[in-house]
């Protein structure tokens, strides 16, 4: 007992600052069609979210009084709280330690970075004859960036590339990873797709960005590198690839801006090494990137102008149809440039247009609405249960269809 009660002491002490960023802070929700009441927020304040329905910001308590002053239909939500909330459940949650076996792993929960590293270790030692575990190099604080491969042995098949986390904040993608690996590996659900697809599943791919929203700031969204100007840390991965990184759109974020796109194009050693091992295969067709909360799946901008846009369009319509069958998400399939705002430097018209990937999506899980961008752990189970179904369907279609 008194074990016990040390390692949740300390365990309380490893979050006791994720929320600091955040104390005499408010999330504010408003829709698009009031835009105008935000002139009176500060540009400086954090956009926590937007999709085509609401926008959520940060905002201190001065702001938000005028906000409300403004438009009393705003939704406001204290983030101290909800991040506090959100440790407490995690401090009595079920762990994950390297001896366990995968199939005990708790998957109506969030794991931490050593967890879910441990977890995808465990698994590949468990189902050696289908499952290895490769390292893609190393994270700016020299953490390793791993995934793991699943499928049956076999020269002759397609390839699958996935990863959740490349927005560390978004938690509730890589609880989808874990369980889709659990799926694949603990289950027999897909087992007649591991003969024709060999997947190469990364969990967290921003390691360092993941460990600093369990330790210092719950909603970080970038990488750890710099200091850039003005002491200013972290790049948006997601707007740090080589396509469309030059755009005007892309160079408006300065460098304490969420979505600083970093001083080149690939300057972040986390994707100089995504790279490096993507250019090592010959036989990807598709890859996957997760995100939350706007409830969209994407397909790459400008895709309609090539010949197999046909196909996404047949995949989206799979993909929305399996969602709805399973969870109550209202999942739209588009292009992110018509659904929420212009995207340039993003990994999925990196991966469709350098690196000729066929079919390569993203996903945003969920919908973001106020607090449900700090997902319950009683939406866990709902959410991934959706978003896997639709994966998976949209897999099956296109294995048995190119």
């Amino acid at each position: 007992m008194k074990i016990r009660f040390i390692f949740l002491t300390l365990f309380a002490l490893a979050f006791a600052l994720n929320w600091e960023p955040y104390k005499g802070k408010y999330l504010v929700q408003q829709g698009y069609h009031e835009n105008p009441f935000w002139e009176s927020v500060q540009q400086s304040d954090k956009i926590l979210y937007q999709n085509s329905k609401n926008i959520g910001q940060i905002v201190d308590k001065e702001d938000l009084k005028k906000i409300k002053n403004k438009n009393s239909d705003a939704r406001v939500y204290n983030l101290e709280s909800l991040i506090k909330a959100e440790t407490a459940k995690l401090s009595n949650r079920k762990t994950f330690n390297a001896n366990d076996d995968p199939a005990t792993i708790d998957l109506q929960t969030f794991h931490n970075l050593s967890e879910i590293h441990a977890f995808i270790n465990a698994a590949a030692k468990k189902h050696n004859s289908i499952a290895s575990i490769f390292n893609i190099g190393k994270s700016f604080q020299k953490r390793d960036i791993l995934g793991i491969k699943i499928g049956n042995p076999n020269l002759c098949k397609k390839s699958v590339l996935l990863h959740s986390l490349i927005h560390p904040r978004e938690w509730i993608t890589g609880a989808t990873t874990v369980k889709m690996i659990y799926e694949l590996l603990e289950t027999n659900k897909y087992a007649s797709l591991l003969d024709t697809i060999d997947f190469f599943i990364i969990p967290v791919f921003n390691v360092d960005g993941y460990e600093y929203t369990w330790t210092t700031d719950r909603f970080w969204r970038k990488s750890l590198s710099g200091p850039y100007e003005n002491g200013a840390i972290g790049v948006d991965l997601n707007r740090n690839f080589d396509w469309n990184w030059s755009d005007p759109t892309n160079q408006d974020a300065p460098p304490s801006d969420e979505t600083y796109s970093g001083p080149k194009a690939f300057s972040e050693i986390e994707n100089q090494n995504l790279e490096k091992f993507v250019e090592s295969f010959n036989s990807l067709f598709s890859y996957w990137d997760f995100h939350s909360c706007s409830g969209d799946f994407f397909f790459p901008n400008g895709v309609d102008k090539f010949p197999v846009y046909q196909k996404y369009l047949e995949a989206g319509n799979i993909f929305v149809n399996a969602t709805s069958e399973v969870g109550k998400t209202n999942y739209k399939f588009c292009e992110p440039d018509s659904c929420i705002y212009k995207v340039t430097g993003d990994t999925m018209d990196y991966f469709f247009f350098k690196q000729n990937v066929t079919f390569s999506f993203a996903t945003e899980i969920g919908k973001c609405s106020g607090d449900d961008f700090v997902v319950p752990e009683s939406q866990i189970q709902s959410l991934t249960d959706e978003i896997l179904a639709g994966f998976f369907a949209v897999i099956n279609f296109l294995v048995t269809d190119n």
